[in-house]
């Protein structure tokens, strides 16, 4: 059995249920769904597909650290395609904090507070973060879902006050 599949079995054991009787993923929760689907991939990668953005919208904290665990094991030890890479991830992510990050409506929703004159509204935001004018990169990309930094807000925030342009008067 592979590495992967051994960890993720030792911590989930009804997602091997579900994989001997696909009948049983039925009952799963969606935490444990999402590694039924995950353990299909690492069986047999060429034939099953993993999509990130479940991963997204199910796990956080252990269970996505987890997750990248499994995956982790698996590139290194499975398939060996990691064999001279010193780190899939770096030990940073052990300190990242989630909180940290805001995704654009939140983003929206701040300049519009603290900036009450403004003409920036969710119509051009959009039209301004796709055209890559005005708004800043996001910091963070999963999937197509984009995430800034508190401090990123912030510095364009206080840069916005100082701009007469998108002020109404």
């Amino acid at each position: 059995m592979k590495h992967a599949l051994k960890m993720l079995y030792q911590r989930y054991p009804d997602v091997e249920k579900a994989k001997e009787d696909p009948a049983f993923s039925e009952n799963l929760k969606p935490e444990e769904l999402l590694f039924f689907r995950l353990s299909l991939f690492i069986s047999n990668p060429k034939k099953h597909e993993l999509y990130l953005s479940k991963v997204h919208s199910v796990l956080q904290d252990d269970e996505l650290m987890f997750f990248f665990e499994i995956l982790q094991t698996f590139y290194k030890k499975d398939t060996k395609k990691l064999n001279n890479a010193s780190n899939l991830f770096s030990e940073s992510i052990k300190e990242f904090d989630p909180s940290e990050y805001y995704k654009a409506a939140t983003f929206l929703e701040r300049i519009q507070k603290e900036i009450p004159n403004t003409t920036l509204r969710s119509v051009n935001f959009w039209s301004y973060l796709s055209q890559k004018l005005v708004i800043p990169s996001p910091d963070l990309a999963i999937d197509t879902v984009k995430f800034w930094k508190t401090s990123t807000i912030q510095e364009f925030i206080e840069k916005e006050k100082k701009t007469p342009k998108r002020k109404k008067y």
